[in-house]
């Protein structure tokens, strides 16, 4: 069965990388919505909790699961439900403001509710326009008596462009001028915080570097494994997988493999994909099944039983998800949640 093992010590490399560049008041939020980017969110916060102050999440299910795991503050960013309310208040859970409607919800509730208020800085996506509509929200805040405001946010969208990200700022900046100093104020992504720390503020959200993505001086924490469970002789001529998209210009041998697109292994990857096995780079052949993937074996030395690298590195040759993610003209994101599924191995 396919399986992935989370290498807690590159995880950890990580971890200390950005408490390096991350200037020492600031503090460090570790994101670790949709599973810890399909990690296992349990695993992740046992190996990082006593680094970091601050944990983002996406949603309240996800924020009472790592309730559980810690007593850190907790974000959820995207906001709440109408059912979820209550569930905010149980599991001390710090929750995004996307309008001045989510304050009237919750304004006249007999339970306490700490709030980041997020802003549209140009992303476009949730948030805050105008420094009126904000105004109006801390107003509304500040007569209420069950309701903190504790930070103020927004997200870069390109990190890459500097002029796109000292415009975000920039606009960031004149949004919230007047909010009070002791509130939070929080913008940079992994991105931002390694290539722009005087942009920092009060806290960093880091995510997707956590895991080892988007920065050559990090190290990927994610390895994903599979078994060969056949092999079989291919003669010339004959065809390979579903949909006749594969014939053998010679006699090949090949090897069946236990994982396919349920567990995460794109089926696109299938035509120019590789796996290691036995510290030999072998070419995916045919379409990728659901459970099962078919690979030129032919002259490798391997049986039944061995083991193989879908992502992670043997002595000569390494595969990541940045790897798989470019021969699927996706994102490293997309690769590493697909295997949210995967066992992840003890």
């Amino acid at each position: 069965m396919a399986y992935k093992k989370l290498n807690k010590e590159n995880l950890l490399y990580n971890v200390k990388y950005f408490k390096s560049i991350i200037p020492i008041n600031t503090l460090f939020c570790a994101v670790v919505k949709s599973n810890a980017y399909g990690h296992g969110i349990d695993k992740v916060v046992k190996v990082i909790d006593k680094y970091v102050d601050y944990y983002a999440v996406t949603s309240c299910d996800e924020g009472a699961k790592l309730r559980e795991l810690t007593d850190k503050n907790i974000l959820v960013l995207r906001g709440f439900k109408n059912e979820e309310i209550e569930k905010f208040s149980l599991c001390d859970l710090e929750v995004a403001v996307l309008s001045g409607i989510d304050i009237e919800k919750i304004k006249n509730l007999d339970k306490n509710f700490k709030v980041h208020i997020a802003i549209n800085s140009g992303m476009n996506r949730l948030g805050i326009k105008s420094n009126r509509a904000l105004k109006q929200i801390i107003k509304n805040i500040n007569n209420t008596s069950n309701i903190k405001l504790v930070g103020v946010f927004s997200h870069i969208s390109d990190y890459e462009k500097k002029r796109r990200v000292k415009g975000q700022i920039s606009n960031f900046n004149s949004l919230i001028n007047g909010v009070d100093k002791k509130v939070l104020r929080h913008i940079s992504n992994s991105g931002t915080s390694a290539k722009f720390p005087e942009y920092a503020l009060n806290m960093c959200r880091i995510g997707i570097g956590l895991y080892g993505y988007e920065n050559k001086n990090l190290r990927p924490v994610m390895e994903v494994y599979a078994t060969i469970i056949d092999k079989q002789i291919v003669r010339r001529g004959e065809y390979v997988g579903y949909g006749s998209k594969a014939r053998a210009k010679d006699n090949l041998v090949v090897a069946i493999i236990d994982i396919g697109y349920a567990e995460g292994l794109p089926r696109i990857y299938g035509k120019k994909g590789y796996v290691i096995i036995n510290n030999n780079l072998c070419k995916i052949i045919g379409n990728i099944c659901m459970s099962m993937t078919i690979v030129d074996v032919t002259n490798i030395n391997c049986k039944v039983g061995d083991n193989v690298i879908i992502i992670g590195e043997s002595l000569d040759y390494k595969i990541t998800a940045e790897d798989i993610a470019k021969d699927c003209k996706t994102i490293s994101y997309e690769i590493l949640t697909n295997f949210t599924k995967t066992q992840l191995s003890h």
